[in-house]
């Protein structure tokens, strides 16, 4: 796949959902996936939830069995992971009004994990990946969306787009071609 930045990975999700949805639905669709970009793994929940505020915010319904199956073709959506360019270049590609909608929707699913019953997060002295983890493992199956990432280094994508430089004060208070 070409460079973060090239708008390769933007072009070959347009291609794929182009030959796969009308044109409104791979509209909503590669703006779903880049409000997914914005977290470090992949998962279900999480991916319903974002989808599910998106169109709220368009006022349509939310994403059909249509749309979420175009989503599960895609080799990220079925591995848990989306490399660091893509996201990069992906998340680069949200308006404003979406990145605002994504961070809520996406803290707004932090702090329920966190309200559930029995839940505790790693000792507060501990401001790492390892809280990012726990709290990711509360929505999915906790694993880490890059292992060959350091564990301790802040994950630099949610950094951008969730309104503030330093993560830790977020975690703290088909038909077309698949794109690679």
């Amino acid at each position: 796949m070409a460079t973060a930045g090239s708008g390769a990975t933007v072009a070959q999700l347009r291609d794929y959902l182009g030959h796969e949805l009308s044109a409104t639905d791979a509209d909503f669709c590669l703006r779903w996936i880049a409000a997914c970009a914005l977290c470090p793994v992949l998962r279900w929940p999480l991916t319903i939830g974002l989808g599910n505020r998106l169109a709220a915010a368009d006022g349509r319904p939310n994403p059909d069995e249509d749309l979420v199956v175009a989503l599960a073709r895609l080799p990220w959506f079925r591995g848990g992971r989306m490399p660091r360019g893509a996201r990069d270049e992906l998340a680069a590609t949200l308006g404003p009004d979406d990145r605002r909608t994504a961070r809520d929707a996406l803290a707004e699913m932090f702090e329920a994990a966190l309200a559930e019953p029995g839940s505790r997060p790693p000792s507060p002295s501990r401001r790492s990946r390892a809280r990012l983890a726990w709290l990711i493992g509360r929505l999915g199956d906790g694993e880490l969306a890059d292992p060959q990432v350091d564990a301790q280094a802040p994950d630099a994508t949610l950094a951008k787009y969730k309104g503030v430089g330093n993560p830790h004060h977020f975690l703290a208070g088909g038909k077309g071609a698949l794109p690679q």
